[in-house]
């Protein structure tokens, strides 16, 4: 499977659904607790490197943002690094946009955060 640079709300909800992404949201941790893409891992961009030991090197990388340019560019460094990373395009401003179900912060489970 390949995805491609920037993923269409309805494309990444489809990738989500189907588990073949792990999504790491990188706004903020208050963000990402107020509402996030259901399963999205928070990450900061500071502890990224930490983060992505943690993954398995060939499952695909969703990057997550409020308007999704700075995923663009995060997914953008992880492809140079030869990692398979796309952006949700318009971030979680168009997946709310879509009326795509965003998880709230209350079922937060403790081991979601990398």
């Amino acid at each position: 499977m390949g995805i491609g640079e920037r993923i269409e709300p309805e494309q990444a909800r489809e990738l989500v659904a189907s588990n073949e992404v792990e999504v790491l949201d990188i706004r903020p941790e208050d963000e990402w607790r107020d509402k996030r893409v259901p399963g999205s891992r928070w990450v900061s961009e500071d502890e990224l490197d930490s983060a992505l030991e943690e993954i398995e090197e060939d499952r695909p990388l969703l990057v997550v943002c409020e308007d999704g340019e700075r995923s663009a560019e995060v997914a953008g460094q992880l492809r140079e690094r030869g990692r398979e990373a796309g952006s949700l395009d318009g971030g979680v401003e168009s997946w709310e946009k879509e009326k795509l179900r965003v998880q709230p912060s209350s079922d937060v489970p403790d081991d979601a955060k990398i």
